[in-house]
């Protein structure tokens, strides 16, 4: 049965390990957001698949905070003894605000800046503010309560649902672009092996529940399919492969 994690910081080595782990999160961003921003086209960035690892990211930051009540109390009393117990909620947090950022340019960039996407956009980001309103009153009034594990436990079922569908849109996306566009696969290389990185050190140096990593690890596993399908569609065409399909979809003119 599921239960609160205990207020005790874990040992130095992990919390090394978890401090240059955050620092990887964001430079492991730099590739998508620069390549975003210096096209100027969100073409082959899914943008559905964007606000999806948004959601992921959001419920499973809510779970682990749920279930790392007693360490959030401790931080009243000293914020410097509760942080190393929080460096995987930090993580998320912070990919949760990368995602956010990446979620913006693609809606904001052509094909994906119509009225349609971002209205689900402003939807989605008020759907999950109220989600952690909500989610903040259970833990508020009754922390490490039966409700409080029970919510933890369908945020992470739910986080984990959700990362086994939100890279169906971007492969989709990947196969009908046949891996040009705007995608950067070293950011995505980088994800699905910090993720990895990430749930192996949730589970073994903070000694996490599954809530914690097991979406992580999904999320991994996930983007790593991603990386891989686009690079073998790009490696199958050859350097010439968007120019000779052009020229296919070109009208030809006859020679009188």
């Amino acid at each position: 049965m599921l239960a609160c994690h205990p207020a005790e910081p874990p040992d130095p080595l992990s919390v090394k390990t978890g401090a240059i782990i955050i620092a990887a999160t964001a430079f492991g961003a730099i590739p998508q957001l620069h390549k975003l921003a210096s096209s100027g086209s969100s073409a082959g960035v899914s943008a559905a698949t964007s606000g999806l690892t948004l959601t992921f990211t959001w419920f499973n930051l809510l779970a682990t905070l749920t279930v790392k009540a007693p360490s959030l109390r401790s931080c009243a009393d000293s914020v410097l003894r509760c942080l190393p117990s929080l460096v995987d909620a930090l993580q998320q947090a912070e990919t949760a605000l990368i995602l956010l950022a990446i979620l913006l340019l693609v809606v904001s960039l052509p094909p994906n800046d119509g009225a349609t996407p971002r209205r689900g956009t402003a939807a989605l980001l008020l759907a999950l503010l109220a989600l952690g309103a909500a989610i903040a009153a259970i833990d508020a009034r009754a922390p490490c309560s039966a409700p409080s594990l029970a919510a933890a436990e369908a945020l992470s079922a739910a986080a984990s649902a959700i990362v086994l569908l939100a890279f169906a849109p971007q492969l989709a996306e990947t196969w009908r672009q046949r891996g040009r566009g705007s995608l950067a696969y070293s950011y995505y290389f980088l994800q699905a092996s910090g993720c990895l990185l990430v749930a192996a050190f949730q589970a073994v140096g903070l000694g996490d529940p599954w809530p914690v990593w097991g979406p992580t690890c999904a999320a991994g596993v996930m983007q790593g399919t991603v990386f891989a399908v686009g690079l073998s569609l790009l490696a199958r065409e050859g350097p010439g492969g968007a120019r000779r399909r052009r020229e296919q979809h070109e009208p030809r003119t006859r020679l009188l």
